[in-house]
């Protein structure tokens, strides 16, 4: 199978009806730590991850006093970036050592993990894959047809990956001037292709640093 990007999806709607929204606080971090990417739960809890740190948190954003609590703490990683639902509670997870001086995972350190909340009491969770090539894993998305294969966003490299979370097959599977970083080349990469979602035969992604937001459909 092969992507072709196609067209582009610009970020500005003239003459459509937007319903009016009134966003509401539902939790700030006292110290000021991002938050980075989040799955939500059958109950609405919220799975969120941070790329300084590896733990996996949880929030109940219908309680009255919303508190973040630990879920896992994955090994040999400092932080965590795309998770995503694979399966009815069952979770992708991206780990890896984030490096402190550049904008870069730790070579050779970024793995996908697999958490299982189907038990019904402590998540099991499962190395599935590692992705040694990898310069930054960013983004993950399922592959709808496929419970094995999730796609995972490079952000150094502009390159998206075909991750099999059963076998920890790994293969580049887009390689696409549009995912890609432009600007100044240096000892600090540039982000390109962040966040990716596939939907309907379509390869949907942002690029960070081309502020663009495209789509490609498979050939």
């Amino acid at each position: 199978m092969m992507w072709l990007v196609n067209f582009l999806v610009l970020l500005g709607f003239t003459g459509c009806g937007m319903a009016t929204l009134s966003p509401q606080l539902i939790f700030q971090t006292p110290n000021g730590q991002s938050f980075e990417n989040l799955a939500v739960r059958p109950s609405n809890a919220l799975l969120i991850t941070s790329t300084v740190s590896p733990t996996l948190v949880t929030l109940n954003p219908a309680a009255s006093n919303p508190t973040l609590d630990e879920v896992f703490t994955f090994p040999n990683a400092t932080g965590l970036s795309g998770i995503v639902e694979i399966r009815p509670e069952v979770y992708a997870i991206i780990a890896a050592v984030r490096l402190t001086n550049v904008t870069m995972d730790a070579p050779g350190s970024v793995v996908i993990w697999t958490l299982d909340f189907t038990s019904g009491g402590t998540p099991t969770a499962t190395l599935a894959a590692q992705v040694t090539q990898s310069g930054l894993l960013n983004g993950l998305s399922t592959v709808p047809g496929n419970l094995d294969l999730v796609l995972g966003a490079d952000s150094v490299l502009g390159e998206t990956f075909e991750i099999n979370v059963r076998t920890g097959a790994v293969r580049v599977l887009i390689q696409d001037e549009a995912m890609t970083p432009i600007g100044p080349t240096g000892p600090v990469p540039v982000e390109g292709i962040d966040g990716l979602h596939v939907r309907a035969g379509l390869l949907y992604f942002t690029n960070a640093q081309r502020q663009t937001f495209l789509a490609g459909a498979a050939r």
